[in-house]
């Protein structure tokens, strides 16, 4: 799968934002190596390299 960025394309508005979103569930389900977690960040914590979830 070869996924291209069409940002450049939306920035001029001549294809829809939905043309770059993409289910990362659908992408990485069959993959073993990835534990897909659906939660809100609400903080980063750079010195400690750590991210806040709810």
């Amino acid at each position: 799968m070869t996924l291209r960025s069409v940002l450049p394309q939306i920035a001029v508005n001549t294809v829809p934002v939905e043309s770059a979103r993409y289910d990362l569930y659908q992408l990485f389900k069959n993959d073993k190596n990835v534990t897909f977690i659906n939660q809100r960040v609400d903080d980063i914590k750079l010195t400690n390299a750590l991210l806040v979830c709810q």
